[in-house]
């Protein structure tokens, strides 16, 4: 029998290897971040074995519906559970970049860089610290690629479907349905392609009727818009760090995909992926400038979240698309102007950032926040000149502007990583507490005044099948029940109240409150 080339033993071993990395992070990360949408996420997984539902919760339920299986399990470990099923769809995208790479052919040195890129891009790698829902969209992107990139048979109305199924991952994903309308018309698909995407709608409404996740206040909120930044400063924020953390290659792609759009001739499968992918990255970029628009943080103005899920599927697929031409100077020229343009504006409105950068929010680039010590205008330089490097190396220096794109990529994994084990490890000592809530309490309340507004979400974790209520006690609300969580002075001078414990990570922890009420 013919013996495998290693090469070969290599590239098949590379999702499974992915895999268990990310399962071995996964297990031994520890405790939810510190934001909300974490901890909400997972509601909707506890809800489905018994858990108090939550109304009107801000945020879709496709993630925790994916993780449902294992909503039995404790705060904890329900929690882990996320991160293994972020850890295996993390794999998943290695071997779809693989198969999508096979379908267009793609030459060798491409398929070790685009398994390369999977398997270490912080859009991806992130998943098995964040139990956040944006490694499952990089694989309803893949998939859809993969749909409707398959040279013989393209299946467009499962290719809708799943397009009219992403905003029940997430409401931004709506992008995603609007392009595969728009690219299946173009590809006289039409039929097709609107009955698999009116069918996937239908599921997403009835399942956020039957969660009560309706965005009828996100709605409402986004209709009165920040004023500084603006949503111009704040788009461009997000393209300038899409281009960045692909090094010029995402932003040239989805010029030359958007290129396609007008083409009248027959077009390619991969030229077919690179429009869709190009079209939905716009989208997701004008929505989430509006979005970000009025944020004092310094990180919105060099945002990649909302459109990481973009990176590796706009590279992969416009490297294919290049692999037998070169791209026009002129789109490329195009591209290195929008990124100029981005950092001048970004760079005008930077005075209006005044908070301190999220570290989790800056992912994608971390090494570069971290080498210029989160200053705002000198990152946004540095994130331009990488990127201008990078379109003079698609040119004439493509291997190296490659291996830059992987450096940065690996660099900010790392640091990525560390970060986020930090603050897992300071949230595992911000919600102990919790074990001291006897079993018969229904309903559990919370002071604004004296924690923070994610704590909450952390014992909601811990204690699933309780009503967990916030209040201020500063303001003379008293708590739902015979327990609050709140600063270890906030009820010094009530009489008849014990202070049960405090948070080794928090200068909060458990109170019983007196049935008489205070004095």
């Amino acid at each position: 029998m013919k013996r495998r080339p290693d090469y070969e033993i290599a590239l098949k071993g590379a999702p499974f290897g992915a895999t268990a990395v990310h399962l071995v992070i996964a297990l031994t990360h520890g405790g939810p971040v510190a934001v909300p949408d974490v901890s909400a996420y997972l509601n909707i997984t506890q809800r489905l074995w018994g858990g108090f539902a939550i109304p009107e919760l801000p945020y879709h339920p496709g993630f925790g519906l994916v993780v449902g299986p294992f909503g039995f399990l404790g705060g904890d470990a329900v929690h882990t559970a996320a991160l293994c099923v972020n850890a295996a769809l993390a794999g998943l995208t290695v071997w779809m970049v693989q198969r999508l790479m096979h379908y267009f052919a793609a030459p060798r040195g491409v398929v070790w860089f685009g398994t390369a890129m999977a398997c270490l891009h912080p859009s991806i790698t992130h998943g098995s610290r964040v139990a956040w829902p944006e490694v499952l969209l990089v694989v309803v992107l893949l998939s859809i690629a993969l749909l409707i990139g398959k040279p013989d048979v393209q299946r467009w109305g499962i290719a809708g479907c799943l397009a009219g199924l992403a905003p029940v991952i997430h409401p931004r994903a709506i992008v995603v349905t609007a392009a595969i309308l728009i690219v299946g018309c173009l590809s006289r698909h039409v039929r097709r392609t609107i009955l698999g995407t009116a069918a996937g709608l239908i599921v997403t409404a009835v399942t956020l009727q039957l969660t009560d996740t309706w965005q009828a206040a996100r709605a409402n909120a986004a209709q009165q818009i920040g004023s500084e930044p603006g949503p111009l400063a704040t788009g461009a924020g997000q393209w300038l760090a899409f281009t960045t953390t692909t090094v010029g290659l995402g932003a040239v792609g989805v010029l030359t995909g958007l290129t396609f759009m007008w083409r009248r001739n027959k077009t390619s499968p991969e030229e077919n992926v690179l429009r869709f992918l190009a079209l939905s990255a716009l989208g997701m970029l004008v929505v989430g400038a509006w979005v970000l628009a009025g944020s004092a943080r310094p990180d919105t103005l060099l945002y990649g979240r909302y459109m990481d899920p973009w990176t590796v599927p706009v590279t992969i697929s416009f490297l294919c698309v290049i692999a037998s031409r070169i791209p026009s100077r002129r789109i490329t020229t195009a591209a290195a102007v929008t990124v100029i343009l981005s950092c001048l504006i970004t760079v005008v409105e930077s005075e209006h950032a005044t908070q301190a950068a999220r570290g989790i929010m800056t992912a994608s680039l971390r090494v570069l926040w971290v080498v210029t010590t989160e200053k705002l205008a000198l990152t946004l330089l540095v994130a331009t000149m990488l990127s201008l490097v990078g379109f003079i190396g698609l040119h004439r220096y493509l291997r190296v502007t490659l291996v830059g794109l992987l450096l940065v990529a690996s660099v900010s994994t790392v640091l990525t990583h560390a970060h986020l084990r930090e603050v897992g490890q300071v949230a595992d000592g911000q919600m102990t507490t919790a074990h001291l809530v006897p079993e018969s309490v229904t309903c559990l309340s919370h002071d604004r005044s004296t924690t923070k507004p994610y704590a909450v979400w952390l014992y909601r974790v811990q204690l699933p099948k309780i009503e967990h209520t916030v209040i201020n006690l500063g303001g003379g609300e008293t708590p739902c029940g015979e327990y609050v969580i709140a600063g270890q002075d906030a009820l010094r001078n009530c009489i008849g109240s014990e202070f049960l414990g405090k948070e080794p990570r928090a200068e909060w922890g458990l109170w019983r409150y007196p049935q008489n009420k205070c004095g």
